[in-house]
């Protein structure tokens, strides 16, 4: 499996379950949570990822609470990688569980977290965007692969992040078609996940996740170290599309009061230098008459 450095990054409405100090004795700014994502695993309906979050002053009394009950919702946006068994200490897993029921490991990126504490779809599958080189295509479904790894705070090291990235008819792509990429080249992409695969040995070691992928954009190819899109010559009128926060035009009770006030000042511009040439036109004249008299 060829591997190469990526981006990984995951947003989601997580369940979030047992926060805990990283570190006890360094206090308690650095929380790890046991985090569900509605991911599909087996016959299991959600995924387990553990993430570390940086506590701010404004959470310092939010993120205790939390441990009074079982489990709390928050959407929670955080850089993730697989996890492996020798990276993570045991101190970190929850009691009555192993390194192998994860499946990620990351970082909350958010300084705060947005707690739902009413009604909430957590039946809602976690979006994901990658980065990376691809590793392989298949020609038949124009389904791919990619190995991106990534450096994650907690365990102090990057790993490999296993994906087959795949394609759902759609209006998207145009009638029949499916979007192709080409091994070695590098893309950005987005997407749903929908389910994660494991190897049937001992360690259960995350062998792909699957992606259905909503977005893509090609970076570079194999020849190609960069695609720059071509870009229109012809450009619009700035003032049209530009927003004036320090005198917004909507704050003088008119949406077209700055365009308007530019006219007027056009048009003011335009009546001094016709008033201009008028008086030298003027001027003109009666020099040509004085001339005439003096003959």
């Amino acid at each position: 499996m060829t591997s190469s450095p990526g981006y990984i990054s995951l947003s989601a409405i997580a369940v979030l379950a047992s926060p805990r100090p990283v570190d006890p004795q360094r206090g308690s700014r650095n929380v790890v949570f046991d985090a569900n994502f509605y991911i599909t695993e087996g016959s299991q309906t959600s995924s387990l990822a553990l993430l570390r979050y940086f506590v701010p002053d404004d959470m310092m009394n939010a993120i205790p609470k939390m441990s009074e009950k079982a489990f709390q919702k928050a959407f929670v946006v955080a850089n993730i990688s697989s996890i492996t068994k020798d990276t993570i200490s045991e101190d970190l897993v929850t009691e009555d569980l192993e390194i192998s029921d994860y499946a990620f490991v990351g970082d909350i990126l958010q300084t705060k977290l947005i707690l739902i504490d009413g009604d909430a779809n957590d039946k809602t599958r976690p979006y994901i965007d990658i980065a990376g080189v691809v590793t392989r295509f298949n020609n038949d479904d124009h389904s791919f692969n990619m190995s991106p790894t990534q450096y994650v705070s907690l365990p102090h090291t990057s790993s490999t992040f296993p994906l087959r990235g795949f394609f759902i008819e759609s209006k998207r792509w145009g009638e029949g078609k499916k979007p192709k990429v080409m091994v070695g080249s590098t893309i950005a992409f987005s997407g749903f996940i929908d389910k994660i695969m494991r190897e049937h040995d001992t360690d259960r070691t995350m062998s792909s996740v699957e992606i259905e992928v909503a977005n893509i954009a090609y970076l570079s190819n194999r020849t190609n170290p960069s695609i720059v899109p071509n870009r229109s010559t012809t450009r619009a009128a700035g003032s049209r599309t530009r927003w004036n926060y320090n005198d917004p035009p909507m704050s003088h009770g008119d949406p077209n009061a700055s365009r308007t006030s530019q006219q007027n000042v056009s048009s003011s511009i335009t009546d001094k230098k016709r008033k201009r040439d008028d008086n030298s036109d003027d001027t003109a004249t009666e020099t040509a008459t004085d001339d005439e008299k003096k003959d």
